[in-house]
């Protein structure tokens, strides 16, 4: 059964065996990672994945061990769902739950970049205000609605609005969660119609660019990546984004995403018309490929 369930969720993420050893090896040496011939016997039944292969397995399959042992469908979406439904209950707001779950986010990517003494203070502080508003237990499940939402990025083939499919999940006030809502369907069509000519673009600066001025929760960005990761194109090199927001809560929330999918950019709180600027952040990516200095 563990082969079966193995080639199926390779077969669901259209890998071939080569594809596996590759991803494995690009965060093992050599001597840690395991061959294709390896894989095939595990594939047929032959043999058996140590535990440490198993969890390498999981990770690049996005699913759990448990769902490679079982061969059950790993919904982690639902599992979010229910977790963020248990925490509110009848004593929290599910939408004052789900802002704080958004700041909650952002100040710690933010947290982890910042270097300037004061700022990181004043954040600790906004920190320290959502933790008091729960009791211990319920942080530590605010905590991991976080982490579950990596793997839901994770989980995913491909590059999607995560906090937008979300919202559409939660049974959360519509009129409420307006200021988050963005047509990710209009998104790809835009992003489709505007990089017909990516590969020009590419060859003339060596990268794509985008310029967001009202952000939402990053819907744009995403889109790109999404649709230049269809066309073969590492985007996590190749392109550039600078989004605006006047909006904290959506420069959270656009600052989560881009940063759970590796884009490098700069996300600006501020009036992108009035080119009034209160904050700049970056993900871990405008930094890692030296993004200061290959703008032009």
């Amino acid at each position: 059964m563990l082969g079966d369930n193995i080639k199926k969720r390779r077969n669901e993420l259209n890998y071939t065996q080569d594809d596996i050893i590759d991803k494995v090896k690009e965060n093992k040496s050599d001597s840690l990672s395991f061959s294709k011939k390896q894989l095939s016997n595990w594939e047929n039944g032959s043999a058996i994945p140590s535990v440490y292969n198993l969890c390498d397995l999981a990770k690049v399959l996005k699913t759990t061990v448990d769902s490679l042992l079982s061969g059950s469908d790993y919904d982690i979406y639902n599992e979010f769902i229910t977790d963020f439904n248990a925490l509110a209950g009848n004593k929290h707001d599910k939408y004052d739950l789900f802002i704080d779950f958004i700041r909650m986010g952002g100040l710690a990517y933010i947290q982890a970049m910042e270097l300037n003494g004061d700022k990181k203070e004043n954040r600790e502080k906004e920190f320290k205000i959502i933790e008091d508003k729960y009791t211990k237990e319920e942080f530590n499940e605010l905590a991991k609605l976080l982490s579950d939402l990596t793997l839901i990025a994770e989980a995913k083939s491909e590059v999607v609005d995560v906090i937008g499919e979300l919202i559409g999940k939660l049974d959360i006030s519509s009129d409420k969660t307006l200021k988050f809502y963005q047509d990710w369907a209009k998104s790809l069509i835009i992003a489709e119609t505007t990089f017909v000519d990516y590969e020009k673009a590419i060859k003339e600066q060596g990268y794509i660019s985008v310029y967001d001025p009202s952000c939402g929760v990053g819907s744009t960005a995403l889109a790109a990546a999404h649709f230049l990761k269809n066309k073969g194109v590492n985007y996590q090199k190749e392109l550039y984004v600078e989004v605006w927001d006047t909006d904290l809560d959506r420069i959270y929330a656009t600052l989560i995403q881009l940063t759970l999918y590796g884009i490098p950019a700069k996300v600006i709180w501020g009036n992108s018309l009035k080119k009034e600027i209160k904050e700049s952040f970056y993900t871990v990516m405008y930094f890692y490929g030296g993004w200061s200095f290959r703008i032009k």
